[in-house]
């Protein structure tokens, strides 16, 4: 009997080996997971439409710039209105620079509201040097002594503040006047402000006596202002007289200043 009890526990001992070496083999054979049916899963879930998904952030941008205005304009003359390469310039310290083509014996003309100027084109191309105020301009270009009925516009920019106006402040307290010259008169030599202020009477110590416009040191003709607590109360104009002097112009004098 005790021999028997025995073989009886090696067999069951023996079963529960075989099954669990059957758990161990078939446990070494289980396929993974499919990854492409996971990922698939995922886009499905983040794309589920109980979910909220946010717009995409608008880029920002910038707004467009303003053109800067160039330094110099080219106009075309022609038979009608100049053909201007821009519409805004900017002033420079000796004046507006305008490059004239197809203008030879024609005159480039320009005016705004107190008054205008001119001048003769000579060559092709030329460059003009205009005494161009700050503002709103029209432009013409003809042949002298024909009418200018067509007008270009153009509008000087002046942000460095190089163009001193010779406009009075208060014109109705002024008087003004001016001198006629025979041919050949002769001016005064010397420095134009200290001209101006040999010929000013009623000046006080602190007045400003200045060349006004821009710096044009080379032009035949010069506009000076007299400055007073910030105001304009005179201006004189100087013409020079081919031999190195000036000649006195028009002046127009307030505040108890005279000069004739």
């Amino acid at each position: 009997m005790p021999r028997a009890s025995r073989t009886g526990r090696a067999s069951v001992l023996i079963i529960v080996a075989t099954g669990l070496l059957a758990a161990c083999v078939g446990g070494g054979s289980v396929t993974p997971p499919d990854t492409g049916d996971a990922a698939s899963a995922v886009i499905a879930s983040t794309a589920s439409p109980s979910q909220t998904v946010p717009p995409p952030t608008p880029v920002p941008t910038s707004p467009p710039s303003t053109p800067t205005p160039a330094d110099s304009v080219t106009i075309e003359c022609g038979a009608g209105a100049p053909t201007l390469g821009a519409t805004q310039v900017r002033a420079q310290a000796d004046g507006v620079h305008l490059l004239v083509t197809g203008g030879v014996g024609r005159t480039l003309g320009w005016h705004d509201d107190l008054g205008g100027g001119s001048a003769e084109i000579e060559s092709d191309p030329q460059l003009v040097s205009a005494p161009l105020p700050p503002g709103d301009l029209r432009l013409v270009c003809g042949v002298p002594g024909a009418a200018y009925d067509r007008a270009a516009s153009l509008t000087v920019l002046d942000p460095f503040g190089l163009y001193r106006s010779p406009e009075i402040t208060h014109v109705s307290e002024c008087t003004g006047g001016d001198v006629d010259y025979v041919p050949g008169a002769t001016g005064v030599n010397g420095a134009p402000i200290d001209i101006v202020r040999s010929f000013v009477r009623g000046l006080r110590a602190t007045d400003v006596v200045e060349l006004a416009g821009y710096d044009r040191p080379e032009s035949e003709s010069l506009v000076l202002r007299i400055r007073r607590d910030g105001e304009t109360i005179g201006s004189v104009a100087l013409w020079t007289d081919g031999a190195g002097g000036w000649l006195i112009g028009l002046a127009t004098l307030c505040k108890g200043l005279a000069g004739f």
